[in-house]
């Protein structure tokens, strides 16, 4: 059973967690605020777990907002003020950013080209050259993993495997957040009802784990991400007290 928020509490943590004007809230709250409850209830779900810190928090919301297949500006300026506020750096959040735009990789599909050239007769030859083994390599070393959906980009695109590592290797190489905290980032978009990239969010899962994270942590991460269903409601409020003022 969800606990009793009176309105006044209901419209200032619903503003704090989706970013829109209290005053948006009034006539729902006025007309069906069993809805506005309910919502704010959701929302509230992983500031109950309490896993994580709430500068990591802040991290991952920041990832869920700024992810390419979402980019909301309010909601990566509210998670950056948020994380500023609880102590993160310029340099932290700057690694956030790093790596929550990696999410664009998953453009790169190969493997769609390859299981096409099977079909049309002319499969791919899976032996690698030198150099294509010396990426693998290098990519096990810094990223930490190596998965079988790699080995498609790395066959037909050796070049931008490379480059792709220099760069989404850097944070390993020089960065300043917890491994852990890379990999909560990293799922995040990749649970998240944007994206949806189940093979990255295994990989992720399985790195998470590895650098020390439990699963409660873990499926906060996974909570936040589902709670980014209240902004339709706080979005549509808004359009809908515009339109009809």
């Amino acid at each position: 059973m969800t606990r009793p928020v009176d309105d006044a509490e209901v419209r200032r943590l619903i503003a704090l967690r989706t970013g829109t004007a209290e005053e948006i809230w009034d006539e729902a709250l006025a007309t069906r605020p069993e809805y506005v409850r309910a919502a704010l209830s959701l929302a509230e779900v992983p500031l109950r777990m309490g896993e994580l810190d709430p500068k990591t928090r802040a991290f991952v919301k920041l990832s869920l907002e700024g992810a390419l297949t979402h980019l909301r500006e309010r909601g990566m300026r509210q998670a950056i003020a948020e994380a500023l506020e609880a102590g993160a750096t310029r340099e932290e959040l700057i690694e956030v950013l790093v790596v929550a735009s990696t999410l664009a990789v998953h453009g790169m599909n190969p493997e769609a080209l390859e299981e096409v050239l099977a079909e049309r007769g002319t499969p791919v030859s899976e032996e690698l050259s030198e150099r294509q083994e010396a990426i693998r390599t290098e990519y096990t070393a810094v990223r930490g993993y190596w998965r079988d959906f790699l080995d498609p980009t790395l066959r037909q695109a050796p070049e931008f495997l490379e480059t792709y590592l220099e760069f989404s290797g850097a944070p390993w190489r020089v960065g300043v957040l917890e491994p852990k905290v890379r990999e909560f980032i990293y799922l995040a978009f990749d649970t998240s009802a944007t994206h949806l990239h189940m093979a990255g969010l295994r990989v992720h899962i399985h790195n998470a784990l590895g650098h020390g994270a439990t699963p409660g942590e873990i499926v906060e991460v996974m909570a936040l991400a589902a709670a980014m269903g209240l902004q339709t409601l706080a979005l549509g409020l808004e359009i809908l007290d515009d339109s009809v003022s």
